[in-house]
């Protein structure tokens, strides 16, 4: 970015764009609103040549995993998309990127299944917490699935 200061404020955990020259607009197509503190789907207009985040920066943006198949309807929804009711488990994130994920289910934790379309081919998917399929970057994975019908 020519011609511009990036400034971090560890009080807020905000960022302050600065251009020497001339005022800026970040256009509400941007895809890193969260990561550099604002507000998605908006448009920002700095002032004075200067903008300051609106929100805290997150550059921790997957904050959980969910297991989703198409097979199943369950009762288990998401707030970024309450019409996704596939999901079969979410897997609360603590430790950063490019580390190991390991999550077992202690407190045996189980979703009750409404409807299943079938069982011949099961697709499962892992998501973020915005429905985004996650990229494992080559890397292997391996989960178990229990199906107790009852």
């Amino acid at each position: 970015m020519t011609n511009f200061t990036i400034t971090y404020s560890s009080l807020n955990n905000t960022f302050t764009f600065t251009h020497s020259t001339n005022d800026f607009i970040f256009k509400s197509s941007t895809t890193c609103f969260e990561i550099i503190g604002f507000l998605e789907n908006q448009q920002y207009s700095s002032t004075s040549k200067s903008l300051t985040s609106n929100a805290s920066i997150n550059l921790f943006t997957i904050r959980s995993i969910y297991v989703q198949c198409n097979n199943f309807l369950t009762h288990n929804i998401s707030n970024s998309n309450s019409n996704n009711a596939c999901i079969l488990a979410s897997i609360p994130l603590s430790s950063g990127q490019f580390s190991i994920i390991t999550y077992s289910n202690t407190t045996n934790i189980k979703s009750i299944v409404d409807n299943i379309r079938s069982l011949s081919l099961l697709r499962i998917q892992l998501t973020d917490q915005d429905g985004a399929i996650l990229d494992l970057n080559n890397c292997h994975w391996s989960a178990v699935l229990q199906i107790d019908i009852e």
